[in-house]
């Protein structure tokens, strides 16, 4: 049996790279959404702030908690890159193994 070693690399390669490229747009739109709803919040303890509804130290408080969820959010993403790369390494691996162990 012939194995061109070349299509072998592009295969795992391509694999590797669908694997990212979904990999990466997932934490994209995760990243996103996050910051969005992080602005949105901030702004709305500002307003309440100026409003009266939040006192200073109440503020404090609320910005302290918005900073230990967002901490959260950075550690899923953390967890996500991990998550993505080792589907990236799978799927190389699995086109390895077709090569040398076709069915």
């Amino acid at each position: 049996m012939q194995i061109n070693l070349n299509d072998v690399l592009a295969d795992m390669a391509d694999s590797m790279n669908t694997e990212l490229v979904a990999g990466g747009a997932e934490m994209g739109q995760f990243a996103l959404q996050a910051l969005q709803e992080k602005e949105a919040s901030i702004r709305e303890l500002y307003m309440a702030l100026q409003t009266g509804e939040l006192s200073p130290s109440e503020l404090d408080e609320e910005l302290k908690r918005e900073m230990l969820v967002f901490e959260v959010e950075a550690l899923s993403l953390q967890t996500m890159n991990k998550v993505m790369w080792a589907k990236a390494i799978n799927a190389a691996a699995g086109a390895l193994i077709k090569v040398a162990m076709p069915v």
